[in-house]
């Protein structure tokens, strides 16, 4: 260790001595702030396109990146009980919630418009469950892109046409 021109512990009319101590850990995933706040705009969709419950705009991508995720192991059961392993990735899982239509519950409420609630699928196509975690997804270290998908759903409501907006609110698990 380098002196700085006195002994170790030798006090003296104008010197003292800091001994600095801590600890470095690894931590979980953070998410990156272009993540934390976004605005999607899902287009322009004619009445015509959802003439029946069910029928969907397009999906439309929303991307979540993560950085700084540990190196490790992880052996996560999502709700299903489906197991996702890997002895060196760590594992992460979001859950989506907001206020649900009261059409139909497995969708957002939006906001100016009737008729219509926002669907969120997983990279794979997949419905989510709102305010259910979904499936543990094993994560890339350093760095990490989660895509999802958001998209128009009709509901069994007449349709009234018009601007509308609505609100997403997720949050990341460590598994």
């Amino acid at each position: 260790m380098a002196q700085a021109g006195f002994t170790d512990g030798l006090v003296d009319g104008n010197y003292g001595v800091i001994r600095a101590h801590g600890t470095l850990t690894e931590s979980a995933c953070r998410l990156d702030m272009r993540s934390a706040d976004q605005s999607v705009s899902l287009g322009n969709i004619a009445t015509g396109k959802l003439q029946n419950p069910g029928d969907t705009g397009n999906l439309v991508p929303v991307a979540l990146y993560l950085h700084d995720c540990l190196r490790t192991s992880s052996a996560n059961r999502d709700v299903k009980g489906n197991l996702t392993w890997s002895a060196s990735q760590p594992a992460a899982s979001f859950t989506f919630t907001g206020i649900e239509d009261i059409a139909n519950p497995q969708l957002i409420k939006t906001h100016g418009v009737e008729g219509i609630g926002l669907r969120i699928k997983d990279a794979l196509r997949n419905n989510v469950t709102l305010g259910q975690r979904g499936k543990p997804l094993l994560i890339t270290p350093a760095s990490h892109v989660v895509i999802y998908y958001i998209a128009p759903e009709r509901t069994h409501n007449n349709l009234r046409a018009g601007s509308y907006f609505a609100t997403v609110n997720f949050r990341l698990n460590y598994d």
